[in-house]
């Protein structure tokens, strides 16, 4: 189904959606594109690509980093242009390494500072996302305001001065953005990118170790509320 038969709407309370504009089969495929950005969970390093997401034993790592690894040298060519400035960044801060939020974010901030408009963002912009920052305890805004921190120093390789960033990037809106975004954990099997969705392929216990597919919220798309997963049993 093409971006044309998906429609944006919002729902009093709930916040924005899709739907899609004509009857659907369970298990149909929806809508595929690229994700906005994405990074490979710490948990999962070294043993999935960072471009396709395969796992793979033979991994190649970047020369300049030594942290992404890819399957050759098409994988690790087609990620450039997501990993350049970070790659930066990751060797600056050696021997630490940022939290996946974070490093997350710096992809996000390198991507809107390149200005180019990713296919996913046919139906929702990271503009579009809702940070609902009146609803977050004083708590959560400290926790997030240090996150913005550690990325502002992540970042210090490529951006020196966060000051001079366009009033459009800032960092801790970022943060209060980022909890629409999902990972592939380790119970992963087969892990593939679906409108900006990590879209698992898993085996669970609870559902008599039968084949289920996962979507999790895309990354774009703000969540309504208590609904972060909807399962749907294979045709």
């Amino acid at each position: 189904m093409e971006a044309a038969a998906l429609e944006r709407f919002r729902s009093p309370g709930k916040g924005s959606g899709l739907r899609s504009r004509r009857r659907v089969r369970p298990g149909e495929l929806l809508y595929r594109a690229e994700p906005f950005a994405y990074v490979v969970s710490k948990e999962l390093l070294g043993g999935v690509c960072e471009r396709c997401l395969r796992r793979n034993e033979h991994l190649h790592r970047c020369s300049q980093c030594k942290v992404a690894k890819y399957c050759g040298k098409s994988c690790q060519k087609e990620a450039w242009l997501d990993h350049k400035q970070e790659c930066k960044c990751l060797k600056n801060i050696k021997p630490n390494f940022p939290p996946d939020s974070v490093r997350l974010a710096g992809r996000i901030v390198f991507k809107l500072l390149r200005q180019l408009v990713c296919v996913s963002e046919r139906l929702y912009s990271f503009s579009d996302l809702q940070s609902n920052t009146e609803q977050l305890s004083e708590e959560m805004k400290d926790g997030l305001r240090h996150l913005a921190h550690t990325l502002q120093l992540y970042l210090k390789a490529e951006i020196e001065d966060a000051s001079h960033l366009p009033a459009a990037i800032d960092f801790f809106q970022i943060f209060t953005k980022r909890k629409n975004i999902h990972w592939c954990g380790s119970q992963m099997i087969k892990c593939r990118k679906v409108s900006g969705r990590s879209t698992e392929r898993k085996e669970d216990k609870q559902m008599n170790k039968k084949p289920w597919l996962m979507y999790t919220r895309p990354p774009l798309v703000p969540p309504l509320k208590s609904v972060d997963y909807v399962w749907v049993k294979q045709p």
